[in-house]
């Protein structure tokens, strides 16, 4: 039981709350922020992997183009190459995976923050006939869970996130 283990009044509760609340903001926000970053760089290396594929495709049908001109075949080389290099990049560092993956988290973490913020209501309500330790142990587990479960937020990513809430206040 947290609150003994902890040796927690009814009255420290809420700055605990408070705290937990804070953390579970910051992770929200940096795992929105995260899934942003990611799906920025899926289009990033997409559409023009996407473009470039369409381009060598077409111009096979333009077989002309290509015998006619060194310069020609060296761009319609090149281009292939570039369109493979990032579709496979694309393919290895999996951008959209990763944003669905912090997409997912931060909605965790929002679901377990509201948590939070009911019982911050409960308190400040002076609700009395409730299991507090019952209710602050399965705040705990949840957040622990998540933390765990989670994928990592990059350092650039959280210090933005943070400067970014800090403006917000």
């Amino acid at each position: 039981m947290i609150m003994e283990e902890y040796k927690l009044k009814i009255e420290s509760l809420p700055e605990l709350l408070d705290k937990w609340n804070k953390r579970l903001r910051e992770g929200q926000f940096s795992h929105y922020e995260a899934e942003r970053w990611y799906k920025k760089y899926h289009y990033i290396f997409g559409l023009p992997a996407i473009t470039l594929s369409a381009l060598v495709g077409s111009a096979f049908f333009f077989e002309g183009i290509f015998t006619e001109s060194n310069l020609y075949k060296f761009f319609g080389v090149l281009s292939g190459f570039l369109s493979s290099f990032l579709i496979s990049l694309q393919t290895f560092l999996n951008f959209s995976e990763l944003a669905e993956k912090h997409l997912s988290a931060a909605s965790k973490y929002g679901s377990v923050r509201r948590d939070v913020e009911r019982l911050m209501v409960m308190i400040s309500s002076g609700v009395d006939d409730i299991d507090w330790n019952r209710e602050v142990d399965g705040i705990k587990k949840q957040i622990d869970d998540l933390a765990q479960s989670s994928p990592n937020v990059s350092k650039k990513v959280w210090k933005k996130s943070k400067k970014i809430l800090k403006e917000e206040l």
